[in-house]
């Protein structure tokens, strides 16, 4: 990638490189309603400066595994590295990737069991 691009274009190639994974179905921007397994979104939660022209973007990719903890293990056994081999095409620093739960909230039956990559990568 290169870095050196603006914040919707690496969250747009951050959204193709996971995609690329078998079965998710992830966004460049937040998914707010009809979240099923394996659909995902792009976050930019934090920026810091890098250097003269550019900053430092940490990106948050936030996957929906299951609602049940069961499931949800099995498919972060099936994926966490595939996503990880995915972040690791982009031009992309201090990558992680984690199993994290969502808390229920108004509506929304159970709590959802997600994997969250982290990725930092030069933006302007």
């Amino acid at each position: 990638m290169g870095g050196r691009v603006n914040i919707a274009d690496t969250r747009a190639a951050i959204a193709a490189a996971l995609n690329s994974v078998s079965g998710l179905n992830v966004k460049a921007r937040p998914v707010t309603n009809n979240v099923r397994p394996n659909d995902g979104w792009v976050t930019s939660p934090s920026l810091e400066v890098a250097d003269f022209a550019s900053s430092l973007a940490e990106f948050d990719v936030v996957v929906v595994l299951s609602s049940d903890p069961v499931k949800a293990e099995q498919r972060y056994d099936e994926v966490a590295l595939a996503v990880l081999n995915a972040a690791a095409e982009l031009d992309a620093s201090d990558v992680t990737v984690a199993p994290q739960l969502i808390p229920a909230g108004d509506g929304v039956p159970a709590p959802l069991y997600t994997l969250v990559l982290t990725v930092k990568m030069e933006v302007q």
